[in-house]
């Protein structure tokens, strides 16, 4: 009776290891400050939903602090580093042209939300068919809202004269080239980096964040002007992705699941997250005697449009010879936004 007991025990314990074995536990970076919204509120939101559907047989842990610097999460994912990671589309823009479509100049919206489910959407039906994601499965797309032009000098930026005469950070890819092939003096790098290049005095404004961004920052309190377009010069885009080794560990049953609560929706909720962030700092800018609110002028947007232009035919035809429909994806992209916003 007692070896009998033993070997029950024995026998539970064994069952009891290989269900734990069998667990998929995910984990994930966060590049951004811990109190960031895709830190604090999406990956913990999205976190629970995949334990939810998938009756904690994948288990989500986000890491405490960033494990690898923004501009390596793509390869730190593939590495074997962490498993899942958000990362900055203009840091893998020589390899992964498609979903750059949401960065072209004049196309997105100041609405996160309507931005990011456009790109989801567009990637879903002009893009995905070229795999570009090397070693990685995507599982969500991230637009910010559309960008403003910031001056942290008493002098607000009103003319192209002024944009060109800052010295500007510029978000790396499209916006750090449109102003150097302006003539302009920028600096480029991590946005996280932007603090520190402010209370040195190296940069005079920022040419392509949103205010909700400087928020997240911490970078209001620098600010003296906030010069805003018709259309937004820029969007950031980012992906949300998993390693194809990871992904290959989960049940098919488990990953459909998980594509629940991803893709479009997990999509949504990032940008929703940060359109509440972005109403909240406009709020505070407007209402701040220290910062000046400005409407750029008819002929500042008209020659901003002129000088970005060509980075939109330059992304079609990197797009194109990628064997991307470019041109059919930058259309969807656009009728998608417009969609969205009269909804």
């Amino acid at each position: 009776m007692r070896n009998r007991l033993l070997l029950s025990v024995g026998l539970i314990g064994l069952f009891v290891g290989a269900a734990n074995a069998a667990d998929t536990k995910i984990l994930i970076n966060c590049f951004y400050p811990p109190k960031h919204p895709i830190c604090s509120q999406v990956l913990p939101e999205w976190k629970e939903q995949v334990e939810k559907v998938t009756e904690k047989r994948v288990r989500v842990h986000i890491a405490s602090t960033s494990l690898s610097p923004p501009a390596e999460q793509l390869q730190s994912v593939r590495s074997g580093l962490f498993d899942a990671a958000y990362f900055f589309f203009g840091f893998t823009e020589n390899e992964i042209s498609g979903p750059l479509v949401a960065m072209n100049p004049f196309i997105s919206s100041y609405s996160s939300e309507v931005n990011s489910i456009a790109l989801w959407d567009t990637y879903q039906e002009k893009l995905a068919d070229v795999d570009e994601f090397d070693g990685v499965k995507p599982l969500a797309m991230f637009v910010m809202p559309g960008s403003s032009i910031f001056s942290l000098k008493s002098q607000a930026i009103k003319s192209l004269d002024d944009v060109l005469s800052f010295k500007l950070y510029g978000s790396p890819g499209m916006p750090a080239n449109l102003l150097k092939n302006a003539g302009g003096a920028v600096v480029s790098g991590p946005a996280v980096q932007m603090t520190e290049l402010a209370q040195r005095g190296v940069i005079d404004g920022i040419f392509s964040l949103a205010i909700g961004t400087m928020h997240n920052l911490g970078m209001l309190s620098y600010v003296k002007s906030v010069t805003t377009t018709p259309v937004p010069l820029f969007s950031p885009s980012f992906g949300f992705v998993i390693s194809d080794k990871k992904w290959a560990e989960i049940k098919q049953a488990d990953q459909e699941a998980i594509m629940g609560i991803s893709g479009q929706w997990l999509s949504a909720l990032s940008g929703r997250k940060f359109d509440e962030v972005q109403r909240e700092a406009v709020d505070f800018v407007e209402t701040d005697p220290k910062v000046a609110m400005i409407e750029a002028s008819e002929e500042l947007f008209s020659s901003l449009k002129e000088i970005a232009e060509p980075f939109t035919q330059k992304w079609v035809k990197q797009a194109s010879q990628k064997g991307i429909a470019a041109g059919e994806a930058l259309e969807f992209y656009r009728e998608r936004i417009d969609s969205l916003m009269e909804q």
